[in-house]
């Protein structure tokens, strides 16, 4: 069962740092192949137990402030809707993404049926030639 937006429970969430400011270059590239994009900071490692709103902050549409983590000024609405409106298009990107890989498997499904058809019917040709002879 897929967790929400900011509880991620794999083995691999335990080595991203805690804050998105504080990563390593490149870090941008791991974070979003692993599913989503933080705006705000969240913890080393998630509960065992699942999360909860109070874990996933933006699962409940508010970003916490945690020490030592930099949050945006007050000033800075526009790149907080600039985040949001990023995070939304990404989610419709992986959306799209997914209906299109479903439809690719039922072509794939499709090819390999008119594949086995083809197959039928050469076969049935052949022994229908041979027999006129």
């Amino acid at each position: 069962m897929d967790s929400p937006a900011g509880t991620d429970t794999s083995p691999d969430s335990a080595s991203t740092p805690a804050c998105p400011g504080h990563r390593e270059p490149g870090g941008w590239a791991a974070q979003e192949e692993l599913g989503y994009l933080e705006t705000g900071c969240s913890k080393a490692k998630a509960g065992a137990g699942g999360g909860s709103a109070q874990d996933a902050p933006h699962a409940a549409g508010v970003t916490k402030s945690r020490p030592g983590c930099p949050q945006p000024a007050p000033g800075d609405a526009a790149v907080r809707l600039q985040l949001a409106e990023r995070e939304q298009a990404l989610l419709l990107a992986r959306e799209t993404i997914q209906i299109l890989q479903l439809k690719v498997g039922r072509l794939e499904q499709l090819l390999h049926l008119k594949n086995v058809r083809i197959d039928d019917l050469s076969r049935r040709l052949r022994d229908t030639q041979g027999q006129q002879r």
